[in-house]
């Protein structure tokens, strides 16, 4: 389905955020 691709998508970019979140706080 169309909507689990998007949902894929903007899971990863959130997981992609967060990281990026976290690796700049342990900085």
């Amino acid at each position: 389905a169309l909507w689990m691709t998007l949902l894929k998508k903007v899971l990863k970019a959130a997981a992609k955020a967060l990281n990026a979140v976290l690796v700049g706080a342990n900085a």
